[in-house]
């Protein structure tokens, strides 16, 4: 089995298994795949690292569209509030938070429209963002 390979199956398997708190999906549009997005309860040294009491529901997010000639069209924005929406009368998160680069100005955009603001800078690249 090829490294690459390998090294994937170690870090999404338990993922895909529901043996990780963090939980995979698959984005599609128009029935085709087009991206990834994934949910997790931020943990503990997390929320102390982002400044966060230890007893808050808050929930971290990453996701991409894996389809480049599908940027721009809003399905980003969609995708996030389907998901924010998800988040908050499913799992009773009272916020969601992502960290973003801070050179990736159209991800930047797509955030602050689904109700997303800059809350700190983690270091020189990353902002931490959060929705309420």
């Amino acid at each position: 089995m090829p490294f690459k390979l390998r090294k994937n199956k170690k870090k999404y398997g338990p993922r895909v298994e529901g043996t990780n708190y963090v939980k995979p999906c698959i984005v599609e549009y128009q029935n085709q795949p087009i991206g990834y997005m994934q949910y997790y309860e931020i943990q503990e040294t997390e929320l102390k690292e982002y400044g966060y009491p230890s007893n808050q529901k808050i929930f971290g997010i990453d996701q991409f569209i894996g389809e480049t000639q599908l940027w721009g069209k809003g399905i980003g924005t969609s995708m996030i509030l389907m998901f924010l929406n998800f988040l908050s009368k499913n799992k009773s998160a009272s916020r969601v938070v992502l960290e973003v680069k801070k050179s990736n100005i159209r991800a930047i955009s797509c955030y602050e429209k689904c109700g997303f603001r800059k809350i700190k800078e983690l270091n020189d690249d990353f902002y931490l963002m959060e929705w309420v």
